[in-house]
């Protein structure tokens, strides 16, 4: 069920998969899938005046950098990182909502995960945010979204939501390749691994995949999960 895929397949898919919602708004899709060793950066950090030099430098230390369509910030990829991709259409007329649409990607994580989950900030961890889902006051999964409006319904909106999952965790030197990335970005901040953690241990890989899985397909019966880097 976890595709292992490169991330020049994996992000391009993701496009593919919002493009084909878009196309067709009956449709929603689910995939689980992981890459190997690199860093992610969403698209606005192309205009960041170091860039291309941090790229260059990530790159020759073993941390090529790819670039995403959804927001945020610098990412890993690699072992025990695990990546879920949701993408589904909204109601006729219903406007997006950054915080229901959040709800819909992690309610079924929060059910799996228990009454020790929830949403926060987490001071030191990688692409803070809100919609962090947290486990003890810790970071476990970062999230991120994009809306995109549907050709063959123009009232609804298509949704491509994401989940950075941390199964493992992270051993120091994603840390340092993160901490190395921002630094040559002229980033003022580090990123500390006693922020994040991995999965509980009550709970197995292979079945948390496969019960959210059964979470997401409450939410759409017509979900379709995706077992290759494309529709």
């Amino acid at each position: 069920m976890l595709l292992n895929l490169p991330v020049e397949e994996a992000l391009p898919g993701e496009v593919t998969l919002l493009d084909a919602v878009a196309s067709s708004a009956h449709k929603a899709f689910v995939g689980f899938w992981q890459s190997p060793q690199s860093l992610v950066a969403p698209a606005s950090f192309r205009t960041k005046p170091n860039v291309q030099a941090a790229c260059q430098a990530s790159s020759s230390r073993g941390w090529p950098v790819s670039f995403r369509v959804t927001s945020g910030d610098v990412t890993p990829q690699g072992p025990g990182i695990a990546n879920a991709t949701l993408c589904y259409a909204l109601d006729a007329g219903q406007a997006p909502d950054i915080k229901s649409t959040f709800d819909t990607l992690c309610s079924p994580i929060f059910d799996l995960l228990g009454p020790k989950a929830d949403y926060g900030f987490v001071d030191g961890a990688f692409c803070d945010g809100a919609y962090n889902i947290t486990y003890n006051g810790l970071k476990f999964a970062g999230t991120a979204q994009r809306f995109r409006r549907c050709k063959s319904e123009p009232g609804r909106q298509a949704v491509l939501s994401h989940a950075i999952l941390i199964m493992t965790p992270p051993k120091a030197q994603v840390f340092e390749a993160l901490n190395a990335f921002l630094k040559d970005l002229g980033e003022d901040r580090v990123i500390r691994p006693s922020q994040h953690i991995g999965l509980p241990k009550h709970l197995d890989a292979d079945s948390f995949f496969q019960d959210l899985l059964v979470g997401y397909r409450r939410q759409f019966p017509q979900l379709a999960l995706v077992r290759a880097g494309k529709t």
